[in-house]
């Protein structure tokens, strides 16, 4: 059984959705300074604090405390400069569709509902007993996706790569197949998630996700908050086409909301290091595709990474020397646009003032300092 589609989408992505052009500098404004080059070699960073966003429609709670003060929380930043990083070659052994069941190929009519912080994703119970990864030691059945996003601007998406997030995240979560739900949130290994970022880009690398956006966002606009997607089949496999299924990080973590499994930590996380490409056109679909409680649209329902402390990020891949210089390019270029980013923040505040004092906001001088100009001859003759 083949999983996703192998190899990478041959196509022109926009620039990421955090970077912008410099603003254009008002007359007798300095241009914005020459930016310093990153270091080759970068050196770990702090890591962040578990700190709730408090524009996001994240709300911990105060289940056993286990949100605040869980030691394996999720989600994380994925940077490889963490000593705990750890790179692997990509094996059949390690490969995610050798244990995985045929139905991933197999078209279902999908059912969704909205629980005014995301919008779910699921199948009959017959349909999900199709979807099934089978370890040595454990069977996961399938339980539903749900879907993680932001604006157009700073992105939403749960992980980051060097603190920068993506557009969204799209995950697919499965439960241990003899387990109930509240069982599998008590295991240390009761859920397995295949995640992957969703990015902007030029074309949509998966129709489905074209499609589904657009048939959700009208579900939303008449205010269905469940169904069923009667006339559109799609498989597991086509929301992810165009992700390479050979290159992808693990490690063990959470639930990244309370009411979704009360932050247990009992979950085994796979992202792919590949992104499902989306257009702008269906980012504007994916956030308008489900309401909140009080009727409104749902915007940044994410929740902030938090800290590694002891454990260990696994990434596998076909070539680990390559990727890593393909990691360490990307942190630079990340370095260098946060760096941009925050010049270009001071460079606005300076432009604002320079505009106030002497735009429309403030008493505007005469370019001949207020003198009466003289009257022409012509003018004489004309009175």
């Amino acid at each position: 059984m083949k999983l996703f589609t192998s190899g990478l989408l041959a196509v022109a992505c926009a620039q990421r959705p955090d970077i912008l052009p410099p603003p254009e500098m008002p007359p007798g404004m300095p241009s914005l300074p020459e930016q310093p080059k990153p270091t080759l070699e970068p050196s770990p960073e702090p890591e962040p604090e578990a700190e709730p966003n408090k524009d996001t429609y994240y709300k911990p709670n105060s289940v056993e405390d286990i949100c605040e003060n869980g030691h394996h929380q999720s989600p994380i930043d994925l940077s490889f400069v963490h000593n705990n990083f750890m790179m692997h070659e990509f094996t059949p052994a390690t490969a995610l569709a050798s244990n995985m069941s045929a139905g991933y190929d197999k078209e279902y009519n999908w059912q969704f509902k909205s629980d005014g912080h995301t919008i779910f994703l699921f199948l009959e119970d017959e349909e999900s007993d199709e979807l099934m990864i089978h370890e040595e030691d454990a069977h996961y059945k399938f339980d539903h996706f749900t879907f993680r996003w932001g604006d157009l601007e700073k992105g939403g998406s749960d992980h980051t790569v060097n603190h920068a997030h993506a557009f969204g995240e799209i995950q697919a979560w499965h439960r241990m197949h003899n387990m109930t739900h509240d069982e599998a949130v008590k295991h240390e290994s009761g859920f397995r998630v295949i995640s992957a970022f969703v990015e902007l880009c030029e074309v949509d690398s998966s129709p489905f996700m074209k499609d589904l956006s657009r048939r959700l966002r009208t579900k939303a606009k008449n205010e269905k908050e469940d169904g069923k997607l009667e006339q559109a089949a799609f498989s597991f496999n086509s929301i992810f086409k165009g992700v390479d299924p050979h290159s992808y990080y693990f490690y063990h973590g959470s639930h990244t909301h309370p009411k979704h499994g009360d932050c247990s930590e009992s979950v085994e996380w796979v992202i792919m290091q590949d992104p499902i490409r989306i257009t702008k056109d269906t980012a504007k679909n994916i956030m308008k595709m489900s309401l909140d409680e009080e009727g409104n649209y749902i915007r940044h329902n994410n929740r902030p990474t938090q800290p590694w402390n002891d454990r260990q990020v696994h990434h596998f891949s076909n070539n680990p020397q390559a990727t890593k210089m393909i990691m360490s390019n990307r942190r630079m270029f990340d370095m260098t646009k946060r760096s941009m980013g925050k010049k270009m923040s001071e460079m606005e505040e300076k432009i604002m003032r320079f505009k106030k004092i002497n735009g429309k906001g403030g008493k505007k001088t005469p370019k001949n300092g207020g003198k009466k100009s003289p009257i022409s001859p012509r003018m004489k003759n004309s009175n």
